[in-house]
């Protein structure tokens, strides 16, 4: 894989959990717009799964991550199903 292409990876991950999160937060704080928990629990996993891609940033290329990483991903990834 091309460095611009993970590059393009990693900068789409960090957006998407930035906005992900203002996007949580400005629901959580409103009380005029009521959103369902499915919708929350949505939003949550979406977060959770970006968290996770935003682990592995810098170790996309080269040796095995550090397994600690892995290990947080797999932690982190498997039980967003359930959400």
């Amino acid at each position: 894989m091309s460095s611009t292409s993970i590059a393009i990876f990693n900068t789409i991950c960090i957006i998407g959990l930035v906005l992900l999160v203002a996007v949580f937060l400005t629901a959580l704080g409103s009380s005029k717009v009521l959103r369902t928990p499915t919708w929350f629990s949505y939003i949550a996993a979406g977060i959770i799964l970006s968290v996770t891609n935003v682990l592995i940033i810098g170790q996309q290329i080269g040796p095995d991550p550090v397994k600690w990483v892995c290990f947080m991903q797999a932690i982190l990834i498997y039980p967003v199903v359930i959400l």
